[in-house]
């Protein structure tokens, strides 16, 4: 840490540095830049990490990734640097500092908040907003999004999980940092396991916060009958509470009359066209609402608005309070709470690459699509999987470095958090990336979904084990929580 604080305060004297591994010719640079719109924080430092865009082209261009670094509250801290990577992909790293700038992390550790390239205060960033609507398949939304990627000068083959997980080596490396601590939440678990791959030296520990898998990209079988359980569990702790049996009495009846009803009668719901402004019909089949359901549920703030969902639109297909036109659009089309956000808030463009160069190279469609079919009305596509099917023939961006779909293997510690209301990350990926290594602390958290660091015990649990990876973990905290949501009207 030391040689670390020292390294910062020589970067601020001179503005910059280069640095390379030993042999290698200088290829990237951090210089200190102003903090841009982020709260004000004491002990805050902001900078831009230039990096090569596409590291299979030579006469690639260098641009910059936006890193935010808050010092330990200790002037001597014990512990090492904790690098944050959030989710999406597309989700802006720097906008969760005010979620771990809290003296359990930042006690012993120099917190460092990571805008991943193409997104957030890095440079270039695509948004591609017209992405985040429900017509994110149209031709002409998608060559807008390329046009983006044009008009920034980018070349689209350089954004995918391994240039990124790149990109953190070399940060690592310009920080002075000999090892650091390495959270990941959803799709930042991903890049997390990616990043201890290409960088096994310079990865202390590893948080798994809801975690994606680096294997079986073409098996959504696990998504499928995850989000059957999860609905399962959701009928089951309804029909255990007094208030929510009483107000949603059959909850999985009802819940099975709405699909068949879908399933017979596909509901149909107007978007407006972002381009045209024009409003578009739009079908929703029985595993589009049971995917909108499913992505309620899945989350903390918003599951236990579950039963209530369910029953609006039982009410709806019976006849006995009819949605209006407009309140039937509100129950498909309101913001997506896998966005982390605000629609406004999520990026597109990377999101676009590490789909077309990791996903869709892989994807057997006819098999999956038969599969699914086996089990409606569980039976979901990825929510993006629309997007692939269209945009990525239109992409040309290439396909990820061989070897990305294997296994991550290794000896580091690992904790695994995962939730039993998580419908967008199926226990059964927590599992298999735990499969492959050796020191895995498995937590299983109750009654919350999707990203558990907002919670109290499972922040608890992540701070402990960043402070002693090596310790064993008390977990009596997990004893404490309720077993389900608390569910209501809203």
């Amino acid at each position: 840490m030391r040689k670390y604080r020292a390294f910062l305060i020589l970067l601020i004297f001179f503005g910059g540095v280069c640095c390379a591994e030993s042999g290698e010719a200088p290829g990237y640079d951090l210089r200190k830049c102003d903090c841009r719109d982020l709260p004000a924080i004491a002990g805050q430092e902001c900078y831009l990490l230039s990096v090569k865009e596409n590291r299979n082209n030579l006469e690639s261009r260098f641009i910059d990734v936006f890193v935010a670094v808050l010092k330990a509250l200790n002037k001597k801290p014990a512990g090492k640097p904790t690098v944050f990577l959030h989710g999406g992909p597309g989700n802006v790293g720097t906008q969760v500092i005010d979620q771990f700038n809290k003296p359990e992390f930042r006690r012993n550790h120099d917190l460092i908040f990571f805008d991943q390239r193409g997104l957030g205060h890095s440079n270039p960033s695509i948004m591609c907003k017209d992405l985040s609507t429900f017509l994110k398949a149209d031709p002409l939304v998608i060559r807008k999004c390329l046009d983006e990627f044009k008009a920034a000068g980018a070349d689209i083959r350089g954004y995918d999980t391994r240039q990124s997980a790149l990109d953190l080596k070399e940060l690592r490396q310009s920080l002075g940092i000999s090892q650091w601590n390495v959270y990941g939440v959803s799709y930042g678990t991903r890049l997390a396991l990616d990043l201890m791959r290409v960088d096994t030296e310079g990865t202390a520990c590893l948080v798994l916060d809801s975690p994606m898998t680096t294997s079986d990209p073409n098996n959504t079988t696990d998504i499928n009958l995850n989000m059957q359980r999860v609905f399962e569990q959701m009928f089951e702790d309804c029909k255990a509470q007094k208030a929510c049996n009483f107000a949603y009495p059959d909850l999985e009846k009802k819940f099975y009359a709405v699909t068949d009803y879908i399933k017979k009668h596909p509901i149909v719901i107007e978007v407006k066209n972002p381009l045209t402004g024009v409003k578009t019909p739009l079908i929703r089949s029985v595993e589009d609402y049971t995917l909108r359901v499913g992505n309620i549920i899945g989350f903390m703030e918003y599951a236990k608005r579950g039963p209530a969902m369910i029953d609006k639109m039982y009410k709806h297909v019976t006849g006995q309070k009819v949605m209006t036109s407009e309140q039937l659009d509100l129950y498909f089309a309101s913001t997506d709470p896998s966005t982390f956000g605000k629609n406004k808030d999520m990026y597109w463009g990377i999101a676009l690459g590490v789909y077309c160069r990791e996903m869709y190279p892989v994807m057997d469609f006819i098999s999956l699509d038969i599969a699914r079919a086996a089990i409606s009305p569980f039976g979901i596509q990825n929510q993006d999987e629309i997007l692939w099917r269209t945009g990525c023939p239109m992409a040309c961006a290439g396909e990820i470095a061989k070897g990305f779909w294997e296994p991550v293997t290794g000896d580091k510690p690992v904790l695994i958090l995962t939730g039993t209301y998580d419908t967008m990350t199926p226990r059964a990926w927590a599992d298999k990336v735990a499969r492959d290594l050796s020191r895995v602390t498995f937590v299983t958290i109750p009654a919350i979904g999707h990203a558990l660091f907002a919670a109290e015990c499972p922040r608890k649990l992540m701070a402990a084990f960043l402070d002693s990876p090596l310790a064993k973990l008390d977990t009596r905290c997990v004893l404490k929580m309720p077993k389900a949501p608390v569910f209501n009207g809203q």
